[in-house]
């Protein structure tokens, strides 16, 4: 398998797994449980098998594997800040403006790391590959949509939401665009310490917006440790295929599709779910949204023939 086929299949696999993530918080807030502490529990979880089983520590410590530069280190770090921290924004954006809406300006930042990976590093680009991206965040758009025509609660304050969500949209935008481009650098991440070091920016994300809200209290039911121990495990395996994919898409220059594909998937499998799962009528604009998603990944398919 190339590296094309063997990085889509990757990517496909990784938006796939995320979208359980939705099903998963979807559990979280009918429970109430806290987010952040959420985050900081299941980070630290992956944390640790990251570090015992998936990193090869041996191998930096006996000297076969380079250590890599410092400041390789925390650009990986602040790509997961950021991105778990953008994370955190778009979800406070939901709470002040129409939940669809905030949520799909958001989740448009998958456009932002196409640009900037064929802007920055000279990636090849062609119409295919640019009406893949805008025919995915058009079916996430009318994700959106359908979204926001269900929900009858009133936006507390819909312009301040607007405004969260599109500071979410630069800051996931720059969080992936920051991801895609660890595979570009001149260090390479032979040991899988990127997960290690993205979990870790993480934990940091959900500990400052503790601090900024002044949280003190920790609290997680013990009967939902075996929840948080797959989720934990399902983030550490995601982070695993997601630099993996980036890797080898970037070997056929095509490391910029990874977010459209992975996040638009991501968003066609909560559809699903939602739909299997939790019963929510599907209508004709969540099978055009769910269609438009796979018709632009179908366009990067083509774009590399």
């Amino acid at each position: 398998m190339g590296d094309f086929a063997s990085g889509l299949l990757l990517t496909g696999l990784t938006g796939l797994l995320w979208s359980f993530v939705g099903v998963y918080y979807k559990l979280m807030a009918k429970w109430k449980l806290n987010p952040y502490d959420v985050g900081i529990l299941t980070g630290l979880i992956g944390i640790v098998v990251n570090l015992f089983f998936v990193t090869k520590t041996g191998k930096f410590f006996s000297g076969e594997l380079p250590l890599p530069p410092w400041h390789y280190g925390v650009f990986v770090l602040f790509a997961g800040f950021a991105n778990g921290w953008g994370s955190y924004v778009l979800q406070r954006s939901m709470l002040y403006g129409k939940s669809g809406v905030t949520w799909a300006i958001g989740q448009c930042a998958l456009i932002v790391p196409f640009f900037a990976i064929t802007i920055i590093y000279s990636e090849p680009w062609n119409l295919l590959k640019l009406s893949g991206t805008a025919v995915i965040a058009a079916g996430m758009i009318a994700v959106a949509l359908r979204n926001s025509q269900k929900s009858s609660a009133e936006a507390p304050d819909p312009r301040y939401g607007v405004v969260l969500a599109l500071a979410a949209f630069v800051i996931l935008g720059g969080a992936q665009s920051m991801t895609s481009a660890t595979s570009f650098m001149p260090y390479t991440d032979q040991g899988l310490l990127r997960p290690l070091i993205t979990g870790a920016g993480a934990v940091l994300a959900a500990a400052a917006c503790k601090i900024y809200l002044k949280e003190k209290k920790f609290y997680f039911p013990k009967k939902l440790i075996p929840v948080i121990i797959l989720l934990s495990l399902q983030a550490v395996l995601v982070q695993v295929m997601q630099f993996c994919a980036l890797d080898r898409l970037k070997n056929c220059g095509m490391n910029g599709i990874f977010f459209p594909v992975a996040v638009g998937l991501c968003i066609a499998g909560y559809s699903v779910w939602s739909v299997l799962f939790f019963k929510e009528k599907c209508s004709g604009l969540f099978i055009g949204s769910v269609a438009a998603i796979l018709a632009g990944i179908g366009c990067f398919c083509i774009a590399d023939i």
